[in-house]
């Protein structure tokens, strides 16, 4: 998918398709996770007689699960060394932060500093406690570390 496509909006993705790339007909393939309204939306724009042009919108899941198989040297090196910052990161916030009383956004800023320090970018994490952890996104709930209460951390 064009980079940016989200910011743009569908319509401007079938122009930024045709004006930049000369595309004004094709398929556009989606992935099954991706959320309904935006293959239906761009099923919605897809054909425009005044623009000239004819997209139609598909599943791309057999495409991505192939794609994603296959692996250069470089980015498995890349991917090794995210998830050798990632257990380091880990390992500093659980001997660092995590102490009585520390908070749920307290240890997600000391994970995402030890993260960025460990030279990753665009890092966010997500940590909950308590019963927040039951949840997939927590709770509007702040709950305080507190000795054998569970914690969940997504780096």
């Amino acid at each position: 998918m064009y980079p940016g496509w989200a910011a743009r909006g569908r319509r401007q993705l079938l122009e930024t398709l045709q004006e930049d790339y000369g595309l004004s007909e094709g398929q556009i393939l989606v992935e099954a996770e991706t959320r309904f309204f935006i293959p239906d939306g761009l099923r919605a724009a897809g054909v425009n007689a005044e623009r000239n042009w004819s997209f139609t919108v598909a599943n791309g899941a057999p495409l991505m699960r192939t794609v994603r198989a296959i692996k250069e040297k470089g980015e498995i090196d890349l991917l090794r060394c995210a998830n050798e910052v990632t257990k380091a990161a880990i390992r500093l916030v659980a001997t660092n932060a995590l102490h009585e009383g520390a908070t749920e956004e307290e240890i997600a800023a000391a994970l995402d500093l030890a993260l960025t320090t460990g030279g990753l970018t665009n890092t966010w994490s997500l940590v909950l406690i308590d019963q927040n952890a039951a949840y997939p996104h927590g709770t509007a709930n702040t709950i305080p570390l507190k000795p054998g209460t569970p914690a969940r951390e997504e780096p």
